[in-house]
């Protein structure tokens, strides 16, 4: 009995989520155009919550339908039996319970009901890794990666960033004179020290979502999941930033990419990664850009300028975002000749990763890489 009451449950619940976010992906979250959507479109879960509504208020106006039920009649007859404040009423109890609001007649997702949705998202994209189950495990914890205060010798595959200087030259030093005599310097690879690298493992993230006019609804869709599924998989020490950018740049609560509009319009990417390497610059942690874009850039400072200027731009940022650890992660939703040649770029300037995916495949590209840390 136990078990069938916890079914029920779940099952509601899963129906709650499925409603909320069908209409989170709905082009325009208004009553009207949620109402023709519905007429539109086949089921969905929103149409079969819609229609028993409808025929409660059938039952209540007292008019007698011998056979009207969700499957036959009122499937049928969809379009002359259902009326907008049907759709309104569903509505009542997802607003009583904090889940979205109204506001002039129009729809908005609260930040409560953003995360039902993110459990659908991040319940799909786990099936992408389950044996990480949404976490970012490592052997070291801590925040971030910082430089010891010792050194040891150099081992083949430690990078000369975190050479110890001093000490180094000080082994080729004593070297040289317990070789030849001479205190002179000359480097061998069994001179070099290196600083001890302390590994923890705090996130800290900056989400670029390109907002402009080439963003079809099916790009946009799958940068609103890889949104709402960081924004589920972060951990209360994770530091996480999104930024959602066109010609201008606007940061938001990652929850809220449920409630924004396409901006349209050209792309202005410097100012974007500008933007994350701030946010980002005085945390502690793996810093990591994932940008999500299907464009060039073109834009500078709100002025339209064409990609050659703006690529030098945005290079010049690339290079400020490596000097401050941040690694720049391109998930590309297009892949020509100019997006190439662009990603190109950034990859040996930045020593970052370049993704050329489909939409479909993409939403899975953030999250792997997320939970692969460490």
């Amino acid at each position: 009995m136990k078990n069938s009451i916890c079914e029920i449950c779940r099952k509601k619940r899963f129906q709650q989520e499925a409603i909320l976010s069908e209409i989170a992906y709905s082009k325009n979250q208004t009553i009207t155009s949620l109402f023709r959507q519905l007429r539109e479109n086949r089921d969905s879960p929103l149409k079969e919550a819609v229609m028993e509504h409808t025929k409660r208020r059938i039952e209540e106006e007292g008019k007698k339908y011998p056979d009207l039920n969700p499957e036959s009649e009122m499937r049928d007859n969809f379009r002359s039996k259902v009326h907008p404040k049907d759709l309104e009423r569903c509505f009542e109890n997802f607003i009583k319970q904090g889940d979205m609001i109204m506001e002039e007649n129009k729809v908005k997702i609260t930040r409560k009901g953003a995360f039902k949705v993110a459990n659908l998202v991040k319940l799909t994209l786990e099936n992408l890794n389950r044996e990480k189950s949404g976490s970012h495990k490592i052997k070291k914890s801590g925040f971030g990666m910082k430089r010891a205060l010792y050194s040891r010798k150099y081992e083949f595959g430690d990078t000369l960033q975190h050479v110890d200087m001093e000490k180094t030259l000080f082994q080729s030093l004593k070297r040289n004179i317990e070789e030849s005599g001479k205190p002179v310097i000359s480097l061998l690879p069994e001179d070099f020290f290196v600083y001890e690298q302390i590994y923890e493992a705090r996130m800290c993230t900056a989400l670029l979502i390109d907002e402009s006019g080439s963003m079809g609804d099916e790009k946009r869709t799958a940068a609103m999941d890889m949104c709402l599924a960081l924004g589920k998989l972060k951990k209360p020490d994770d530091f996480l930033k999104v930024f959602v950018y066109a010609s201008e740049v606007k940061e938001i609560p990652f929850w809220e990419i449920l409630n924004t509009t396409a901006a349209g319009g050209t792309t202005d990417m410097k100012s974007a990664l500008e933007f994350a390497r701030k946010s980002l610059r005085k945390e502690q942690g793996d810093k990591q850009i994932y940008m999500i874009t299907d464009a060039e850039p073109n834009t500078e400072g709100g002025q339209y300028i064409g990609f050659k200027k703006a690529l030098a731009g945005v290079k010049k940022e690339a290079m400020i975002c490596r000097r401050n650890n941040i690694t720049i992660n391109m998930i590309m939703l297009d892949d020509n000749a100019k997006l190439k040649m662009f990603a190109g770029h950034l990859a040996r300037i930045n020593a970052g990763r370049i993704f050329f995916a489909p939409p479909t495949n993409s939403r899975g590209i953030v999250m792997r890489d997320f939970l692969s840390k460490g």
